[in-house]
């Protein structure tokens, strides 16, 4: 009797466990070891199997859409990402940061064949292809849109370009970047409210000063600031169609407010002190689009610190290599 309690009690234990452990099929077993040998054909073979036997498997679901995303075939991975997370929400952190991952990888492709290299010229065709790849892979990123439009337009094809635009309005009525989609569909555009909303869900980091305080209200002058007369400042000078003459006078203007900037940052390590703020990550991002245009800020020695300050910070370096499709 004794030995029979023995066997029941540890079937039932090994039950528990499976349980607990979850049952994997073979198909995604196999998979997974192909998908760590990088041979994405046979794990794709192994998927498709996987879920004509299992329905309502999500893992097979999420991981087949990985492997489509792989082979570029971009509306049959966004299909097996929504079957995935309609089954079961498990995999739902690891769909976003797939799909965000070749978004960023194909949009800067894209970005690439615009801004070609000194002495070659641009392939306008190539980035439209990327940019309209980017908006099958995540219609919600607007950035695609407004490029696709934007390497139309050059390329003289102004009815694909306002195809591309319409598109883009219907996300973002405004008809400007950027705009920041919530997990429950609510969409909060204007720079200055977004970098707040962000900085408020980790408070603890100190991202931005306690709402009321009136560091807040010096966080938010900051953010209006670079807003309206450094970010806009420097939007003429990419509008391929700015005359020359307006964009000297906008150079020569913009100087004037970096001139203002550089003068704060020789007393201060960051815009408000000695605390690092989404202030100082949005002033970071703009002053860096400088080389692109023709505003060379070494000539302020406290901005091109202030830009070597921040870049070697590790949140920075990560989201950079992030964006260049390294991480």
């Amino acid at each position: 009797m004794k030995k029979m309690f023995t066997f029941v009690l540890t079937m039932a234990l090994l039950v528990a466990l499976m349980s607990t452990m979850g049952c994997q099929t073979k198909e995604v077993t196999s998979a997974k070891v192909y998908i760590s040998q990088n041979n994405w054909d046979k794990a794709i073979e192994q998927l498709e199997q996987a879920v004509q036997i299992y329905p309502n498997d999500a893992e097979a679901r999420y991981l087949l859409g990985e492997g489509y995303g792989n082979k570029g075939l971009w509306e049959k991975m966004n299909e097996m990402f929504n079957q995935s997370t309609a089954l079961a929400p498990t995999f739902a952190t690891q769909i976003k940061n797939t799909r965000e991952k070749y978004w960023v990888n194909v949009f800067n492709q894209g970005v690439a064949k615009v801004n070609a290299k000194e002495g070659e010229t641009a392939d306008l065709e190539g980035a439209a292809k990327f940019f309209s790849d980017a908006v099958r892979i995540d219609p919600s990123h607007i950035e695609s849109y407004k490029n696709l439009a934007y390497a139309h337009l050059r390329s003289n094809n102004l009815p694909a370009a306002i195809k591309a635009y319409q598109d883009y309005l219907a996300i973002n009525p405004k008809g400007y970047v950027p705009v920041l989609e919530l997990d429950n569909g609510e969409r909060l555009s204007e720079g200055p409210a977004i970098v707040q909303y962000i900085a408020d869900l980790k408070p603890e980091l100190g991202l931005a000063p306690a709402a009321g305080s009136f560091e807040r209200y010096r966080l938010q002058e900051w953010l209006a600031f670079i807003n309206s007369e450094v970010h806009k400042g420097f939007s003429p000078l990419f509008n391929p169609t700015t005359p020359e003459e307006t964009k000297a006078a906008t150079r020569a203007a913009l100087a004037g407010r970096l001139a203002y900037l550089a003068g704060h940052l020789d007393r201060n390590e960051y815009l408000l002190g000695t605390q690092f703020t989404v202030a100082d990550g949005y002033l970071y991002t703009v002053l860096n689009w400088g080389q692109w245009v023709g505003v060379d800020i070494s000539q302020w020695p406290s901005l091109a610190a202030f830009v070597e300050r921040v870049a070697s910070r590790p949140s920075v370096s990560a989201a950079r290599a992030a964006e260049a499709g390294k991480g």
